[in-house]
């Protein structure tokens, strides 16, 4: 069973001396540090609700897996992918003593509707424009909306001037069928 590296966290996260200031101090429990592990990032820190936070992204990558384990026995109580900050795939809870108390299948709600994943987008972006929409360079936002009671995924890719792409470039699909419905320039508002 996964445990959290606690002796990690305090060596870099723990220098002050004083045990109560920490606990009550807000910042303390929503501090993190980062460190580079191979080709992957690794970020451990500690949530305002006790539990301690373990986030590995591959380089490079818009997806990372989440961890999260109690405070008192540094045991896994939680593990899930997440694309961006959307939570996808099957995410597990577990108790105390490491037994599965909950899964919950994030995309089965779009799979029920009939709605492609943000995972079958990835196909339909490498198949249909060869961009790699899994590289954090290549995918600047992608969200689902309705218009028009019609599902439609938005997919915005950064510039790239390697690739002589000038311009960010919002794609338009068919949530349902994948259908490609347009390209635009976009350009952040504000």
């Amino acid at each position: 069973m996964r445990t959290f590296n606690i002796q990690k966290f305090k060596k870099n996260i723990d220098s002050r001396e004083d045990k109560t200031a920490k606990t009550i101090n807000k910042d303390y429990r929503m501090e993190r540090f980062s460190y580079e592990d191979e080709n992957a990032v690794v970020t451990l820190g500690q949530q305002s609700d006790g539990l301690y936070v373990e986030e590995v992204r591959e380089k490079n990558s818009v997806y990372k897996m989440v961890f999260l384990y109690y405070e008192d026995t540094c045991s896994l109580a939680y593990e899930g992918l997440y694309f961006k900050d959307a939570a996808i795939g099957i995410h597990k809870t577990y108790s105390k003593d490491g037994e599965l108390t909950e899964e919950t299948d994030h995309d089965a709600g779009l799979k029920d509707q009939g709605i492609l994943t943000r995972v079958d987008m990835v196909e339909v972006m490498k198949q249909k424009f060869s961009i790699d929409i899994e590289k954090e360079d290549e995918l600047w936002l992608m969200n689902l909306y309705k218009e028009d009671e019609k599902y439609i995924w938005r997919i915005i890719c950064n510039a790239n001037l390697e690739k002589d792409i000038d311009f960010s470039y919002a794609y338009k699909f068919d949530a349902k069928t994948g259908e490609f419905l347009s390209k635009k320039p976009f350009a952040m508002e504000g």
